[in-house]
């Protein structure tokens, strides 16, 4: 079997792949392509379905393109019986971060969020011995400095280095 039929499930149709037995459930993902529209939102209602077998409460969790078609998605789905009770309506960013974050972060380390970058500028900001002042304390020099710092990221070493070699407040 080709990968991109081992990835396409139809709906329904005689050249449907075999469904696991009632009353198990197949927790391999897949994907079902569909035309845009009722015919979309038919095949996946029949996908939760059949992924829960008969308990209503197994999670599910749907990719969505955006939040504003889960959103969509969940509304519909949530007038059909039995509903969107245990369903996740994931946009695809999400997605990539659930599966990619084991593999980007190293054991004992966390990805710095916006809050543990602004609670690290803080603190910095709270010594006095930083060389801002009473400009320390104010909101627009966090926003500055966190603004400064995400720019330098993405600098290159060659950048870096020429920022580095720089006279007076370029090289501090």
């Amino acid at each position: 079997m080709s990968a991109e039929r081992a990835l396409r499930r139809p709906a329904s149709g005689s050249d449907a792949e075999p469904r696991p037995p009632a009353g198990t459930r197949d927790p391999a993902p897949r994907l079902v392509v569909a035309a845009h529209g009722p015919d979309a939102r038919a095949a996946l209602v029949e996908q939760i379905a059949a992924h829960r077998g008969p308990d209503p409460l197994v999670p599910v969790s749907v990719a969505v393109p955006s939040t504003y078609a889960g959103l969509s998605l969940r509304r519909d789905l949530g007038r059909r019986s039995p509903g969107t009770v245990n369903v996740r309506f994931l946009s695809l960013g999400r997605v990539a971060e659930l599966l990619g974050a084991p593999f980007l972060a190293e054991p004992g380390r966390r990805p710095l969020t916006p809050a543990l970058a602004t609670g690290a500028v803080r603190a910095v900001l709270a010594d006095d011995d930083h060389g801002f002042g009473a400009l320390g304390d104010h909101p627009a020099t966090v926003r500055s400095l966190l603004t400064t710092f995400r720019d330098l990221r993405s600098a290159s070493e060659s950048e870096l280095a020429v920022l580095a070699a720089g006279r007076g407040r370029a090289a501090a």
